[in-house]
């Protein structure tokens, strides 16, 4: 009985701290090496970009954000992707670009397929933007088929849009 009571008792402890204590970024990285890692996070807002310091109280949630929004995306976006698509977003739109020094490797948990991940590029505004985040990843560069789209993580995704919009 002692035993049973025990094994009861320690199954929630088991199950959260190997499923809901590390987040999928954590998976990925450490998040310091990801900040260290990271060459840039600028902000696009209609043609203007801003690059944030690593000292920016938002640099690393930016960071963590981006890369959960990546990992936790309920499906691929099926769409046409070409360098200037991405260019119209950022003169024309608000998002933000997180570029690496190396290659992260990310697992999108819903496909079980990891990514190596160069950059990140992600619409605030406009139609890539809303109800759902897009997300976009270069390796190196972004194309047809390197963006995802999460409905599901709203949290994630206003506490990402908060931080750019301060």
């Amino acid at each position: 009985m002692n035993k049973i009571l025990l094994i009861v008792a320690a199954w929630p402890l088991l199950f959260w701290g190997a499923a809901g204590c590390v987040s999928p970024a954590h998976k990925m990285d450490n998040t310091t090496k990801v900040v260290a890692n990271t060459n840039a996070v600028i902000i696009y807002d209609h043609g203007n970009a801003t690059s944030l310091e690593k000292d920016n109280s938002c640099f690393e949630s930016i960071i963590t954000n981006s890369l959960k929004l990546l990992a936790t995306s309920d499906d691929a976006y099926k769409l046409i992707v070409s360098p200037s698509l991405i260019e119209s977003q950022k003169e024309g739109q608000k998002g933000v670009e997180i570029t690496f020094a190396e290659p992260k490797k990310v697992e999108v948990e819903r496909i079980s397929q990891t990514y190596n991940v160069s950059k990140i590029y992600i619409p605030i505004t406009g139609k890539f933007a809303g109800d759902k985040a897009v997300i976009f990843f270069g390796d190196p560069d972004y194309f047809d088929a390197n963006q995802f789209i999460n409905f599901k993580d709203v949290l994630t995704r206003n506490s990402l849009v908060s931080c750019i919009n301060q």
